[in-house]
């Protein structure tokens, strides 16, 4: 009966691969299209020099580069425009948005480009870079990319389940799924389908407007498509401490708990069973315990490269990120239920005043 159930829970853990495997893409040309890039931005004054010293070198493929300034304390705006970034400042936030669709809503107005990037301030390119990213998008689609984690500080390890679900839950890489959601951080998409849909508009007052704007994408008939950002896009997150780790992911979870479809809920958690149970089997057993354990550990070391430079020791003591990632999971959860605002920047998630870019 113990062999039959290391059986079952090894299987379990192999779901995995199921749910994150990586697909190949084409590539397209985009000769004579102009492309601007769009970041949102607020109190990005770390992160800014590092994403805009990336899109220079390519700075004849780009039309435009425009930075949203959401209400900054900081340097922002002086920073993006030393690197010949065009800052627009908007409007006070109306009610019913949040920040960061109400920054890229008038961002993509500021400018006049056939393809739109909304990217994110704490990502930047790398290896192929901006030709790479425009390679993978086809024209008339929308395209995303999930950025490659760039782990440095040792508190950042602890985001490994929240970034392994992240892709799980984008349907990007699960075998048996035609119509992945977008992810967040990095959006490419024609103005002209932009606009078919209402653009950020469409998702005003959505936490997860990349998910929404995937269904109105897939509802107006365009297609989409995302891609791992290896070699492409990398991001480094939530640098501000193990607090504000906790934070980012909870602000994530306040919507995206419900927003991913049964069939890849249904193989993620097979997979999390799987994961929670593994180290449990040294309780039957040593040799029980160390198969299940190894089975956990060769599941990891395969999906990793789609995520992020995880360490070593992150994947052999995985039972603590896990940990991690189910407490704060719950603690959001929790949240919502008892109707208390998590907070990011500090804000409310919930209920924004001002842009929470």
């Amino acid at each position: 009966m113990t062999i039959v159930l290391t059986i079952v829970v090894i299987l379990l853990c192999c779901t995995g691969c199921i749910v994150l495997h990586r697909r190949r893409t084409e590539t397209h040309s985009h000769t004579e299209r102009t492309f601007a890039i769009v970041v949102p931005a607020r109190n990005e004054a770390d992160n800014l020099p590092r994403l805009l010293s990336s899109v220079l070198p390519y700075r004849d493929l780009v039309h435009d580069i425009i930075v949203v300034d959401d209400a900054s304390t900081d340097a922002t705006p002086d920073i993006a425009r030393s690197f010949g970034a065009m800052v627009i400042q908007p409007p006070p936030l109306q009610a019913g948005w949040t920040g960061k669709a109400w920054a890229c809503h008038h961002g993509a107005l500021s400018t006049d480009a056939d393809v739109l990037c909304f990217l994110d301030a704490d990502t930047w390119f790398e290896g192929h870079a901006l030709p790479g990213l425009l390679a993978h998008h086809r024209p008339g689609t929308a395209l995303s990319v999930l950025p490659y984690h760039r782990v440095v500080a040792w508190y950042e390890q602890a985001s490994l389940f929240f970034n392994l679900l992240m892709a799980m839950g984008s349907d990007a890489f699960t075998i048996g799924t035609a119509t992945p959601r977008l992810f967040g951080q990095c959006m490419v998409v024609d103005r002209d389908a932009y606009m078919r849909v209402g653009g950020h508009a469409a998702v005003r007052g959505q936490i997860l407007e990349n998910f929404h704007m995937t269904d109105l994408f897939s509802a107006h008939g365009i297609p989409t498509a995302s891609i791992a950002g290896r070699d492409i896009l990398a991001m480094r997150m939530y640098t501000g401490g193990f607090t504000q780790v906790i934070q980012g992911w909870s602000k994530a979870f306040t919507r995206g708990a419900g927003a991913s479809r049964p069939y890849t809920v249904l193989l993620t958690s097979l997979w999390l069973t799987g994961m929670i149970v593994a180290p449990a089997l040294f309780f039957l057993g040593p040799w029980y315990g160390l198969a299940a354990w190894i089975a956990a550990c060769s599941v990891l070391v395969t999906m990793l490269p789609l995520v992020g430079t995880y360490r070593p020791w992150t994947i052999v003591l995985y039972p603590i990120p896990l940990g991690l990632f189910v407490i704060v999971f719950f603690r959001a959860m929790i949240l919502q239920r008892r109707g208390m605002a998590v907070t990011w920047k500090g804000r409310s998630v919930d209920q924004p005043e001002i842009g929470d870019a």
